[in-house]
């Protein structure tokens, strides 16, 4: 690189980080999931909104995993195939200055249905992971989640501030509100920097099918109905993945050692209005609605703030709810026009 490409792109950075606490430009970059849905979106926005001087991504690539989502920017990354529960992997990895933790098991119902796998990767992944943050002197940012808070609507809350005590009802939250607190319990212990983040649903393009917005596509394009635990009334507050893979970089950046951040767009849509505005999608009846049987641990309502995500980072939503729906819809949509995906079991 010519010295006037060198001075213009520190120029770019600093142009960008006038109020950053981290500048992630130039630093050694390890995120843990970024073969995932929201972990390759934030590898795509951290090497065009940011110049690392690596990026590493780390991925086991089990069924949710893909390849192909980081097919764009293969070029720039080092991949590694390693599983976070591997005590050994700090060993074959380059000492970031900043990791990016999300690889996770996140799926509700396969945690009903089996709760090891969960606590394996969401707990003893995060403290293997925390373990070698300790050893190298890393910047830590864990992507929680919002079901930590467990059902506001029993809980008689309206809205989660992230001081709100954590109640999970799943063996899924369970695991991720043990790792929030193994994620705090090294920043007072070890004076370990960390940043937490707790986002609402998130949904977009990218997202593996057993999730509800590809699913309800899927079901939709295979001429089945769309199956709906309980009444359908359940309330969800969806963030696209661009908005918070977003949130996660400024989080990374900006947030101050210890602290945690609701990262959500504060608009809501219950399970049934998502299933509507699929079967309108496609100019298909609401009679194929299909009502089971509600899930043990399920919640029925989520609402997080996220004010302090908007004064301490900036972060702001950038994309409306209902334009985000019509374009996941839309690209579901167009992607399995040939050939519906294959779903693992």
């Amino acid at each position: 690189m010519g010295q006037a490409a060198e001075a213009a792109r520190h120029l770019m950075a600093g142009a960008s980080l006038s109020d950053s606490g981290f500048d992630l430009n130039d630093k050694h970059i390890l995120v843990t999931g970024g073969g995932g849905f929201i972990g390759s979106r934030l590898v795509e926005l951290l090497l065009a909104r940011r110049f690392p001087a690596s990026l590493t991504v780390v991925d086991k690539f089990t069924y949710a995993g893909d390849r192909e989502n980081l097919n764009d920017v293969r070029e720039q990354i080092i991949l590694k195939e390693l599983d976070v529960c591997d005590e050994a992997l700090g060993f074959d990895v380059r000492r970031p200055d900043v990791i990016f933790h999300l690889a996770a098991e996140t799926h509700v119902d396969r945690s009903i249905e089996n709760g090891l796998p969960f606590a394996q990767v969401d707990f003893y992944g995060t403290a293997v992971m925390l373990e070698w943050a300790r050893q190298w002197g890393s910047r830590f940012v864990f992507v929680s989640t919002d079901e930590v808070y467990g059902d506001l609507q029993t809980r008689e809350i309206d809205v989660a501030t992230e001081d709100t005590a954590l109640a999970p009802n799943n063996p899924y939250s369970a695991a991720k509100a043990g790792a929030d607190f193994m994620v705090q319990a090294y920043h007072r212990t070890h004076g370990l920097d960390t940043v937490i983040l707790r986002p609402a649903n998130q949904y977009g393009p990218r997202q593996y099918p057993e999730k509800l917005f590809p699913r309800f596509v899927y079901l939709a394009m295979s001429g089945q109905d769309l199956t709906v635990h309980g009444d359908g009334a359940q309330l969800r507050e969806y963030t696209h993945v661009n908005d918070g893979a977003m949130g996660i970089l400024l989080a990374g950046e900006r947030g101050a050692s210890g602290s945690i951040f609701n990262i959500a767009s504060e608009e809501y849509m219950t399970v049934n209005e998502v299933a509507l505005a699929v079967l309108h999608h496609f100019g298909l009846a609401e009679t194929r609605i299909a009502y089971v049987e509600d899930r043990p641990g399920g919640d029925a309502r989520y609402s997080i703030s996220s004010a302090r995500a908007r004064k301490e980072l900036g972060w702001e939503p950038k994309v409306p709810l209902d334009r985000g729906v019509s374009h996941t819809i839309g690209w579901y949509a167009g992607k399995w026009a040939n050939e519906l995906p294959e779903v693992a079991a």
